[in-house]
C-alpha cells in the first residue's frame, strides 16, 4: 500500500519541482505500530526499493536513496517514541520525527546526494560527448 501511495506525488508550491510531497511514510508508520519499529523501516525499504526498480527517477538511485533515509529517520524515531497510543508521546514522537528527517535529510543531501548526483550527472555528460563526437568522427 506505501508503494502505491508513494505514485502519488504533486511538486511543493514555490520550490524546485523535484521535491515533492511524500505520504507514504504514514503507511510506513502505521504499517509498523503493531509489530513494531522494524516493520516500519521494512516497509521504508520495500517502497523505495520497489520504486528504484520499476520507475527509474533518472538520478541514478539518488533520489531514492535520498528518500529512504527521509523515511526511515521519520518512521523510527516516531515508532521508537509512540506506545501505548498515547497523546504525548504522539506529540513528542512527532516533534522528534520531524527534527530528526530535517536534520539526517540535510546532511545526507548536503554531503552524499548533492555531491554523488553532480559528479554522477557530470560523468554522464563528458560520457555523452565523447561518444558524441566519436559517432561524428566517421
Amino acid at each position: 500500500i506505501a508503494f502505491l501511495v508513494f505514485l502519488i506525488e504533486f511538486p511543493i508550491p514555490f520550490f524546485p519541482p523535484f521535491l515533492e510531497i511524500d505520504l507514504s511514510s504514514i503507511i510506513s508508520i502505521i504499517g509498523g505500530m503493531i509489530p513494531g519499529p522494524v516493520a516500519g523501516v521494512i516497509i521504508e525499504v520495500i517502497k523505495n526499493f520497489l520504486r528504484f526498480v520499476l520507475f527509474n527517477s533518472g538520478t541514478g538511485g539518488i533520489g531514492e536513496l535520498a528518500s529512504l533515509v527521509a523515511g526511515v529517520t521519520f518512521v523510527l524515531p516516531f515508532l521508537l517514541i509512540y506506545k501505548d497510543y498515547n497523546k504525548i508521546r504522539y506529540a513528542i514522537g512527532s516533534i522528534v520525527s520531524i527534527i530528526s528527517m530535517t536534520f539526517f535529510s540535510s546532511v545526507f543531501n548536503y554531503f552524499v546526494a548533492i555531491p554523488f548526483y553532480t559528479g554522477v550527472t557530470e560523468s554522464l555528460k563528458k560520457i555523452g560527448m565523447i561518444v558524441f563526437k566519436m559517432h561524428f568522427r566517421k
